[in-house]
């Protein structure tokens, strides 16, 4: 029972849109992530490894993309419901607070070859979906849902693209995975008497839990095909992701060393820890989809829609429990060995991007897109550690070849969210019930809400990228 309080830290190891803030790529992101039918650089394994076929000769090309989610909330003030002192109740109230992780820098890099076939192209690339760190103020308005997260998604792997027809191409991509998740947080105790009794937020009955897991073998692959006029006017394009499994290994740990029942003698771990748990969840299938346009030959538009299937992904399974609390001679020692199940109720989220790309000159390339995303998690499951709603966004791009041999881009990317209000949230303290006057000894319960308030978030990307294209020197 002690368990299912720390594995409330894992609900959001993959919450819905929240996950993957946005997609790979500096010039995809120039042009707000419409960037399936026109790649053409080495995030085509991510977004369509057919139209690798549009390039030709040997590159090596290296992006680093700096990824923020702002995140404001300002919990709803409870008159009457804080701490007691002195026999008497005060008010419970917060200060905002807000994400204060910096931004997290994220590589992506690849090498291209056609082996001097014109139909033939090789890709091998590391790349990672832009997430972000989340950083809240130990002990503030949103610790019962989080004070630290972080989330690394990794993806390493070939891809290739043949050209069957001239008008089309086919690629795949495959890709070995390696994910880590880690978060921590506060949890209540409860007793029928004293001042932890009742609801409360006491600091001195929380109990701090950290969480960490690692998946180390992951495998996925996509599968694409682009469709191609002769006359290169238009083009369109599909790619298809399967869902993936993961299947991790980690620990948990409760710290009880603040908390006022060690401290008294009740409880005698300082710290109590589960060296071998496993965690099973799947990640979406994803498809995108591009309609490309050339009204001219230096200038292109594209229209693509991306899904991901996060309904999938309806409970997290945390098996291989084993996590024994030591407490006194008249509590006895508490052992939890179930297997334990948490619902996520993600749904579906769709996503429009709208982008467009102009070769000014042979020295310059202008773009720019907009972009839609629906959201994959219901309101009231809205909390600090699952901040996610519908998002507009605008992303901005340039590249320079000042010669044949090299080319620099840069792109900047904003979402927005906007600001709401939460007042209907199922997002609860979770708590540890103890009464020691009573066989049932301690159980897991749900505390008071603690996710209603205001909350605004925006998101930001900002990155440089640099290619070098070997033996193109007579390009020009």
């Amino acid at each position: 029972m002690f368990l299912s309080l720390l594995l409330g830290l894992l609900s959001p190891v993959v919450e819905a849109s929240t996950y993957y803030l946005s997609d790979v790529g500096i010039r995809a992101m120039g042009r707000g992530g419409a960037f399936v039918a026109g790649a053409d650089d080495i995030s085509a394994q991510w977004y369509n490894p057919s139209a690798l076929t549009r390039i030709s000769g040997t590159h090596f090309q290296l992006d680093v993309m700096g990824v923020k989610q702002q995140i404001y909330f300002d919990r709803l003030d409870y008159p009457g419901e804080g701490p007691t002192v002195d026999g008497n109740p005060t008010d419970l109230t917060t200060d905002p607070i807000s994400n204060s992780a910096p931004p997290l820098p994220i590589p992506h890099f690849g090498f291209i070859h056609d082996f001097g076939n014109p139909d033939l192209t090789v890709l091998l690339g590391f790349t990672t979906p832009y997430a972000t760190d989340m950083k809240y103020p130990a002990g503030g308005a949103q610790r019962y849902s989080l004070e630290d997260s972080l989330v690394i998604h990794t993806f390493t792997g070939p891809a290739v693209a043949y050209r069957i027809k001239p008008w089309l191409s086919v690629g795949i991509g495959t890709s070995w995975n390696y994910m880590i998740v880690g978060q921590s947080m506060q949890v209540g105790l409860q007793v029928p008497f004293g001042d932890c009794q009742g609801e409360t937020e006491d600091p001195k009955c929380d109990i701090g839990f950290e969480a960490y897991t690692k998946d180390a073998k992951m495998f996925t692959w996509n599968l694409s095909a682009t469709v191609e006029s002769l006359d290169q006017r238009f083009a369109a394009a599909l790619m298809f992701q399967p869902k993936i499994k993961y299947d991790a290994t980690g620990w948990l740990k409760a710290d009880f060393s603040n908390n006022t029942f060690y401290e008294s003698g009740f409880i005698l771990s300082e710290t109590s820890e589960d060296k071998d748990i496993t965690i099973e969840a799947d990640l979406p299938i994803i498809i995108r989809t591009g309609l490309l346009f050339r009204p001219t030959p230096t200038f292109e538009i594209e229209l693509s829609g991306v899904y991901e299937g996060w309904s999938t992904l309806q409970s997290l399974d945390v098996k291989n429990v084993n996590m024994t609390i030591e407490m006194n001679e008249f509590l006895g020692d508490a052992e939890v060995t179930d297997d334990i199940s948490l619902p996520t109720n993600f749904t579906d989220s769709y996503s429009l991007r709208l982008g467009w790309d102009w070769d000014q000159s042979k020295q310059w390339n202008f773009r720019q897109g907009f972009f839609f995303e629906s959201t994959g998690l219901k309101q009231e499951y809205m909390s600090p550690a699952l901040v996610d709603r519908n998002k507009v966004g605008l992303g901005l791009g340039a590249s320079w070849s000042p010669n044949p041999k090299w080319t620099f881009d840069s792109a900047l990317f904003g979402a927005t969210m906007g600001s709401w209000e939460v007042n209907n949230s199922n997002s609860k303290q979770i708590t540890v019930f103890v009464d020691p006057t009573s066989d049932s000894g301690a159980r897991v319960i749900d505390g008071r809400s603690v996710a209603n308030g205001l909350y605004k978030s925006t998101n930001w990307l900002g990155g440089l990228s640099v290619t070098h294209h070997f033996g193109q020197a007579n390009q020009w």
